[in-house]
């Protein structure tokens, strides 16, 4: 049984092109984790596996955003083996990854904000 994964990129033809590669190489690097730990083949992957991984994931510190980027490149595959009937069922459609951390918003520099208080009070004398 094969993992098809060039399949599966290749049948990501609506996402952008960083979005395929990104897919692409998250996929593949858990084929490869997938097969050192003893799932040689696409049906064996069960939510167990899933989970083990993206915990592997976390112990190696890849990042919250990482994290989530790869569980979600993981549900779209298993959802494309599913749908071509390589696997029974989706192991993938529960798989709930970490958020990402909330990106605070840039400060302005000092000049910036005086720039936007000069344009505030220009306005009000109109």
């Amino acid at each position: 049984m094969s993992w098809a994964v060039d399949e599966f990129v290749a049948s990501l033809a609506g996402a952008s092109a960083h979005t395929a590669e990104a897919y692409g190489a998250d996929v593949r690097q858990f084929v490869a984790w997938a097969d050192r730990g003893g799932c040689p083949t696409p049906d064996r992957i069960d939510r167990a596996t899933l989970r083990r991984y993206l915990a592997y994931l976390t112990t190696r510190h890849f990042a919250r955003r990482s994290i989530a980027r790869k569980a979600a490149s993981l549900r779209a595959y298993l959802r494309f083996l599913h749908r071509r009937g390589v696997i029974p069922t989706d192991p993938g459609r529960s798989l709930r990854a970490p958020k990402g951390e909330a990106r605070l918003p840039r400060v302005p520099r000092q000049v910036e904000a005086e720039r936007m208080l000069e344009a505030a009070s220009a306005a009000e004398h109109f």
